[in-house]
């Protein structure tokens, strides 16, 4: 089993990565978090890493807008660019405007079968 653990951190324009070689509990995934309310992001299906495209799932503190928490740019950049490559209209308004964000930290994680088939909570 061998996974990547990508976490965005707001206001840094780059994630760090952590490879990852054991199935992650919910636990893990909160503390990468930093918050209990952990969450799927919605069409946050795949990831550019290294000039290719991988299958991906992401996770959020669910609560994070209401606790005022930081706008995380890279990561809605990167929630933005999946959604649209899945053919869903991303997160601009037709006026220009955003739709969604995130906020906090979100992790976005890839890898092997086994790896991703343990990530399903």
């Amino acid at each position: 089993m061998r996974g990547t653990m990508l976490i965005y951190r707001p206001l840094q324009p780059r994630p760090t990565e952590r490879e990852i070689e054991r199935a992650l509990t919910p636990d893990d995934l909160k503390a990468g978090i930093a918050g209990d309310d952990l969450a799927e992001v919605p069409g946050f299906k795949s990831v550019e890493q290294d000039g290719e495209m991988i299958d991906c799932i992401a996770f959020c503190d669910g609560e994070a807008k209401e606790k005022r928490l930081a706008v995380n740019a890279a990561a809605t950049i990167a929630w933005d660019q999946a959604l649209r490559r899945h053919g869903l209209p991303g997160l601009a308004r037709p006026n220009g405007m955003p739709a969604d964000y995130l906020a906090g930290p979100v992790i976005v994680l890839f890898g092997d079968a086994e790896f991703m088939a343990a990530l399903r909570l």
